[in-house]
C-alpha cells in the first residue's frame, strides 16, 4: 500500500531572511526594500511598512543590521555580524539544496533500477524540483534586481 504524502505549498522564506539577503549587495532605504520585495513577488512574503520596519527594528537590536540617517531617509546595512550571518545561512541553504538534489538523484537511479514507478517517490521528485526550481528562479531575480537599486 503506497501512503500519499499531504499536499502542501511551501510558505515561502521569513522576512528576516529576505531583509538580510538584500542588504547582503548593500545599503537601502526602507522604500527601496518594500519596491524591491513587491518587484521581486517572492511566494510568502507580503512587504509593507508594517512587515518590513519592525523586521528590520529588530535585525538592528540583534546587531545585524546598522542604521544610517542621510537627510530625512534612513538607509540600513549589514553589520559585520550580519554579513557572518548571510554567509552561514547561504552555506546552509546550498547544503540543503546539494541534499534534496542527492536525494533527488539516488531517488531516480533507484526507479530506474527497479522499473516500478512508486507514486511516493514521483511525488517527492516533483517536491524537489519544485522546491529548487523556486530558490533558483528567487536568487535569478534577486540578481537581475541587483543593478537597478544598488550602488555600484
Amino acid at each position: 500500500m503506497v501512503r500519499r504524502m499531504a499536499k502542501r505549498r511551501p510558505t515561502g522564506f521569513g522576512m528576516k531572511y529576505v531583509l538580510l539577503l538584500l542588504l547582503s549587495f548593500g545599503r537601502l532605504h526602507g522604500y527601496s526594500i518594500i519596491t524591491i520585495l513587491r518587484e521581486l513577488g517572492i511566494p510568502g512574503i507580503t512587504p509593507s511598512p508594517g512587515s518590513v520596519y519592525p523586521t528590520l527594528k529588530k535585525l538592528e537590536e540583534e546587531g545585524l543590521v546598522s542604521v544610517e540617517k542621510v537627510g530625512r531617509r534612513v538607509y540600513y546595512k549589514l553589520t559585520e555580524k550580519g554579513k557572518g550571518y548571510v554567509k552561514a545561512e547561504i552555506e546552509l541553504m546550498m547544503g540543503v539544496l546539494d541534499l534534496l538534489r542527492e536525494l533527488h538523484e539516488r531517488a531516480l537511479r533507484k526507479l530506474s533500477a527497479s522499473r516500478e514507478v512508486d507514486e511516493g517517490l514521483e511525488e517527492v521528485e516533483t517536491i524537489v524540483n519544485e522546491l529548487i526550481s523556486r530558490l533558483d528562479s528567487i536568487l535569478k531575480k534577486i540578481k537581475d534586481t541587483k543593478n537597478k537599486y544598488f550602488e555600484k
